[in-house]
């Protein structure tokens, strides 16, 4: 079962209230965000919420990164990460996979 375990940036847990205020605060919650020479655009944001990880049951996904649509704005792909090293990199992978 999940449970709704609230963290920061770091992997520390946190508060419900911590949490909240944070998500508010676009410059704590933006890691990365790239617009692709096509007009395409990658976001990399915190998510702060304990999502599991398919791949490792119990391992914390706290980050993810999407690619955007230019023209619908939809999502065309997304991936989650558990640190934010990993999603900076993840990040700069799709940047190199899309452009």
């Amino acid at each position: 079962m999940m449970t709704n375990t609230y963290y920061l940036r770091d992997g520390t847990p946190t508060d419900a209230n911590t949490w909240r205020e944070l998500q508010g605060d676009a410059s704590y919650a933006q890691v990365e965000k790239t617009t692709l020479p096509n007009g395409r655009w990658i976001s990399t944001i915190w998510l702060g919420v304990q999502h599991e990880s398919a791949s490792d049951p119990g391992g914390l996904e706290l980050f993810e990164s999407v690619v955007f649509d230019v023209d619908t704005q939809q999502p065309l792909a997304s991936v989650r990460h558990a640190t934010e090293s990993e999603a900076r990199e993840g990040h700069q992978r799709l940047v190199k996979e899309w452009a």
